[in-house]
C-alpha cells in the first residue's frame, strides 16, 4: 500500500461529500469482502471487490478510449495495480482503504498540522508471511514494519485472509479487523445505496455523521465565497445571497437526516457508470419526501426527436416531490415586496404538475443572435392543462414593465391567437430593455442577445394530458410538438443514440438528464470558426449523448451518470486535433523570425 494515500485521497472527505451530498439509497447488500473487517463507525471507506478484476477492467477501459492509466500514490487503483503479483497477496480477492478512528479515539483526516492520518488498508492475503516478506518485513508475527515504494508502513495479519496496512504507527496495535462489520455497513447504506455497491466495481462510502465537522466547514467557506461573488454583482448580487441561503439550507438538512453516502464506480467496453446515493434516516424530513418511485422515463416519448444541446424529464407526481416543489415556490417570494412575489395562481398551478419533459433544440443560428432556446419545447404533464396556462399568462403579465437593475421586462401573452394541428394557440413574448445610462447594461445586453436573440416569445397548446409550449413562434415546430405529445410520433424517445444511453439508467427513475455532445462541439467548433480563433477541427459524425438519471425512494436518493466510450474517445480527439493545430502555430511563429538581418520568410 501507499503510504500517502490518505494524504491525496481520504484526507478529502468534504469535497467528496459535496460532491455526494445530493443522492442514493440500498437494502443489505452483497458488500466488497474487504469492509467486513473495516469498523463501522470509519469515516470514510474506499473498496474494491476483485483487485485483479476491477484493475483488468479499468485497465481495458482506459485501453478503449486511447489513455494511459493513471499513475501516482493518490489512486487507489494505481496503489493496487502496483501491489498486484506481490508474493503472497491474494490478487482476486477484495481490498478496502479507510479512515478509521486512531488509537485515542480521535480521527485525523489529512496532515495539515503534521500529525499522521489515521487511515489503515485491508488486503487479501494467501500467506501473509511470504506478503511482509516481500515487502521488506523481518519477522511475520504480530505488528511488522514493511516498505512500499521505499516508504515504510507497518502490517498486521487479522485473519480470514486478510491483511491491515498503515502508515501510522501504532495505529494496527489495537486494531482487530473483527469480521461482521458488513450488516451494520450495508443497513447505513439502505435499498438504492446497496443497489450501487452491488453494481459498482470500486466504491466509496461516506459516513455523514462522522464527518459533520467537514461539512459544517465545506458551508461555511461556501456562504463566505457566495458574499464575496454577490458584493462584487451589486444589485444582481441579491439572487446569489437568496440561491446560497436555499444551498446552506439544502446542506445542513442534508447533513442533520443523512446516514450514510456512496460513490461507484463501474468500467465496461460502452463506457462508464458513476453513481451517487445518499440514504437518510428513517423517519427523518427528507426521507419522508423520497418515498415513492418515478416514472420520468415515459415523460420522454411526448416531446419531439430534434438534435439537442440538453434534454430531460422530471416526474413531480409523487407527494414528497410536490412538497418539495410547493416548499421552493414559497422561498422564491420570500423577502420579497408583494408587487414582485411570484403570484399565487402561478404557484397553485405548479403544485398541479405531475411531471413535465423538454428538449433544447440545436440551432445553427444561436451564437450569431438567433437565440439560444428557439428549437425549445417542453411538454408539461397536468390535470389542470388550462389552469397551467393561465398561470404562464399571469406570471407574464404580471412580469410587464417590471425593473430589475438595468433592465425593464416588456411581455404580452394572448390567448387563442392561432390554430396549430387543430387546435386553439396561444402566443407569448418577453423582451428586455437596457438602461443606456446604467453602468452594467452594455455587458448585460450583450450576454442578453447572445442567448435570448432579439427577445424570447413562443406558443402554448393545451392537449389532453398536458400543455405544449414551444419557446419560439415556429408553425412546424409547434405542430411536431403537438403530434408527439397527443401521439408519441417521432418522439425523442425513439431516438436510437438516446435509448442506448438510457438503457444504462436505473429504472423507475424521477429525473433523467441528457447532454447532447455531437450538438455542442460542432456549436462550439463553429463559434471558434466565427470568430476567427483556434486551428481547425473535425467533430466525429456520431457521438451518443451522456446520460443521468436519478430515483427517489425507499427514504433515499441515488443518482446515475453514463458516459459513453465514445464520447470520451471523441473529444479526446478532438483534444489532440487542437494540440497539433496549436503546435502548427507555434511553428508558423518561428518561421517567421527573421534571421540576422534577413526579414521574415512570411
Amino acid at each position: 500500500m501507499n503510504m500517502q494515500l490518505s494524504r491525496h485521497f481520504l484526507n478529502r472527505p468534504a469535497a467528496c461529500l459535496v460532491f455526494c451530498a445530493g443522492l442514493g439509497p440500498i437494502a443489505l447488500a452483497d458488500l466488497p469482502g474487504a469492509i467486513d473487517r473495516i469498523p463501522a463507525n470509519a469515516p470514510l471507506v474506499v473498496a474494491m471487490r476483485d483487485m485483479e478484476v476491477t484493475n483488468a477492467k479499468f485497465t481495458k477501459f482506459m485501453e478503449a478510449i486511447g489513455f494511459d492509466a493513471p499513475e501516482g500514490d493518490e489512486n487507489p487503483l494505481a496503489i493496487t495495480q502496483k501491489m498486484l503479483g506481490t508474493a503472497g497477496l491474494n490478487g482476486k480477492g477484495s481490498a478496502a482503504f479507510a479512515i478509521i478512528p486512531g488509537v485515542d479515539g480521535k480521527v485525523v483526516m489529512g496532515d495539515e498540522d503534521g500529525s499522521e492520518p489515521t487511515v489503515v488498508a485491508i488486503v487479501p492475503v494467501s500467506d501473509f508471511a511470504a506478503f511482509v516478506k516481500a515487502m521488506g518485513a523481518e519477522k511475520s508475527d504480530g505488528v511488522t514494519t514493511i516498505k512500499f515504494d521505499d516508504q515504510e508502513g507497518y502490517a498486521k495479519d487479522i485473519g480470514g485472509g486478510y491483511a491491515a496496512l498503515s502508515p501510522t504507527a501504532g495505529l494496527l496495535d489495537k486494531f482487530e479487523g473483527k469480521a461482521g462489520a458488513s450488516a451494520a455497513h450495508s443497513v447505513a447504506l439502505g435499498k438504492n445505496g446497496g443497489s450501487i455497491a452491488d453494481s459498482s466495481d470500486m466504491i466509496i462510502i461516506a459516513n455523514i455523521p462522522y464527518l459533520q465537522e467537514q461539512l459544517k466547514a465545506a458551508s461555511e467557506q461556501m456562504a463566505v465565497q457566495a458574499e464575496q461573488m454577490a458584493a462584487m454583482a451589486g444589485e444582481q448580487g441579491e439572487g446569489i445571497t437568496k440561491n446560497t441561503k436555499i444551498a446552506r439550507m439544502v446542506m445542513e438538512n442534508f447533513t442533520r437526516d443523512a446516514q450514510v453516502g456512496v460513490l461507484g464506480f463501474k468500467f465496461a467496453d460502452k463506457g462508464v457508470a458513476i453513481d451517487i446515493g445518499a440514504q437518510f434516516k428513517e423517519g427523518s424530513e427528507i426521507a419522508r419526501f423520497f418515498a415513492a418511485s418515478g416514472k420520468a422515463s415515459a415523460l420522454l416519448g411526448k416531446v419531439p426527436n430534434l438534435p439537442f444541446y440538453f434534454a430531460g424529464a422530471m416526474d413531480m407526481s409523487a407527494p414528497g416531490i410536490k412538497q418539495i416543489v410547493k416548499n421552493l415556490g414559497a422561498m422564491q417570494n420570500e423577502g420579497k415586496k408583494p408587487e414582485e412575489a411570484v403570484p399565487a395562481t402561478v404557484l397553485g398551478a405548479t403544485e398541479k404538475v405531475d411531471g413535465m419533459a423538454f428538449v433544447l433544440g440545436a440551432s445553427n443560428n444561436a451564437m450569431m443572435g438567433g437565440g439560444l432556446f428557439v428549437n425549445t419545447v417542453m411538454y408539461i404533464a397536468s390535470s389542470d392543462a388550462k389552469g397551467v396556462m393561465t398561470a404562464f399568462g399571469d406570471s407574464l403579465k404580471a412580469s410587464n414593465g417590471v425593473k430589475s437593475g438595468p433592465v425593464t421586462t416588456t411581455s404580452t401573452y394572448k390567448p387563442e391567437a392561432a390554430e396549430i394541428a387543430g387546435l386553439k394557440v396561444d402566443t407569448w413574448t418577453s423582451t428586455m430593455e437596457f438602461d443606456p445610462d446604467d453602468p452594467m447594461a452594455g455587458q448585460a445586453q450583450m450576454m442578453s442577445s447572445m442567448i435570448f436573440g432579439q427577445g424570447m416569445n413562443g406558443m402554448n397548446a393545451s392537449v389532453d394530458s398536458g400543455v405544449v409550449s414551444v419557446y419560439s413562434q415556429n408553425t412546424p415546430l409547434m405542430s411536431s410538438a403537438i403530434e408527439a405529445a397527443k401521439s408519441g410520433k417521432s418522439a425523442l424517445a425513439d431516438d436510437a443514440l438516446l435509448k442506448e444511453a438510457r438503457a444504462n439508467l436505473p429504472e423507475d427513475r424521477t429525473v433523467e438528464f441528457y447532454i447532447g455532445v455531437k450538438s455542442l462541439m460542432d456549436a462550439a467548433v463553429g463559434a471558434m470558426a466565427m470568430f476567427g480563433g483556434g486551428p481547425e477541427v473535425t467533430v466525429p459524425a456520431q457521438l451518443s449523448p451522456i446520460a443521468a438519471g436519478g430515483s427517489a425512494n425507499n427514504g433515499g436518493v441515488s443518482l446515475r451518470m453514463f458516459i459513453p466510450t465514445d464520447v470520451i474517445k471523441g473529444v479526446a480527439e478532438v483534444v489532440k486535433q487542437m494540440d497539433a493545430g496549436d503546435d502548427e502555430d507555434i511553428d508558423d511563429g518561428d518561421n517567421m523570425k527573421p534571421e540576422g538581418d534577413k526579414p521574415p520568410r512570411f
